[in-house]
């Protein structure tokens, strides 16, 4: 199913943006409810009214997958290091009891 809309071609699959939080995801399904056209998008599972839709390239939908796994990356490795630095510390490196005086 194919869905016109102010200049815009829905579509089963096409990639949708919800504007008022930002949510992407693929279009799933169409409803009509209340003589309003919704779509449901993959993501979350939920119904959006059409008319607050705004389709996006699939590059765009790439790249921000592309910067959620570059942050993951990140997140291990920082998360690495300090593994490494707390594997350093052993309690044969004390001499006593800890303290500020």
């Amino acid at each position: 199913m194919k869905i016109e809309n102010k200049e815009k071609l829905f579509s089963i699959g096409s990639i949708a943006q919800y504007r008022n939080t930002g949510t992407i995801g693929k279009i799933s399904q169409f409803k009509k409810i209340d003589n309003e056209l919704f779509v449901q998008l993959d993501s979350t599972g939920l119904y959006y009214n059409i008319n607050y839709l705004d389709l996006i390239e699939k590059d765009i939908s790439l790249k921000k997958e592309d910067d959620k796994n570059n942050v993951m990356e990140d997140i291990k490795e920082k998360i690495y290091i300090k593994e490494e630095a707390i594997s350093g510390y052993s309690s044969e490196n004390i001499d006593g009891p800890g303290g500020a005086g």
